[in-house]
């Protein structure tokens, strides 16, 4: 069975749903947090079930649209992780990889479904949503203290984050992006990543 619905929903309904499994069910879940309202609630899984996690690294949306386009693009679907969280019957482990492949994810790594909730809390909650607003904030003064009126830095602050490099990134990768660009978009682009993580050697 896969429990695709709203992490209010689980916690509200889990008891219920669990109840209604046959022993020797398979439960599939898409991220970790029910492992983590159950644990904050002094609960566990019925220990006669599989448990099993394939988290796609996308909302619906995108993992249905690169599903689509995995049919003429080889390689399109979304990278996703698996976690075998209760192996009774020593099947988790293909049951949670052949979901993987159901969803025409290219790439695949192992997780646990504990590391796949935490690191969505801190990683996507936290640095992505959270990172997005800190680095509009920090592109508006940045705009601003290069004599912009307030209007013009804000919408130029906007369209850092949601103007066509952000498309581009999505439908191409950051690699198709930079084999993109000319001669002076590419050095520019080796001088900002060598600032950051490595020498231009290694683009």
């Amino acid at each position: 069975m896969l429990l695709l619905i709203s992490d209010a929903a689980q916690a509200e309904n889990y008891e219920q749903i669990s109840a209604a499994l046959k022993p020797g069910a398979t439960l599939g879940l898409s991220h970790g947090f029910l492992v983590g309202h159950l644990q904050s609630s002094g609960m566990n899984f019925r220990p006669d079930i599989n448990v099993i996690g394939v988290c796609p690294k996308g909302m619906g949306p995108s993992v249905r649209r690169l599903y689509v386009q995995g049919r003429e693009v080889n390689g399109a679907g979304i990278n996703c992780s698996f976690a075998v969280h209760q192996d009774i019957d020593g099947k988790a482990t293909d049951y949670a990889l052949a979901w993987a492949i159901g969803l025409g994810s290219p790439v695949t790594f192992e997780t646990t479904l504990v590391y796949e909730y935490r690191s969505d809390i801190f990683g996507e909650r936290g640095i992505l949503l959270g990172a997005v607003h800190g680095i509009v904030e920090s592109l508006y003064r940045y705009f601003r203290s290069q004599g912009r009126e307030k209007d013009d830095a804000f919408l130029d602050s906007a369209k850092s984050i949601t103007a066509p490099i952000s498309k581009a990134i999505s439908a191409h990768g950051l690699v198709g992006v930079y084999e993109g660009l000319d001669a002076a978009g590419k050095d520019a682009f080796k001088r900002a990543y060598c600032a950051t993580y490595a020498p231009a050697a290694d683009i």
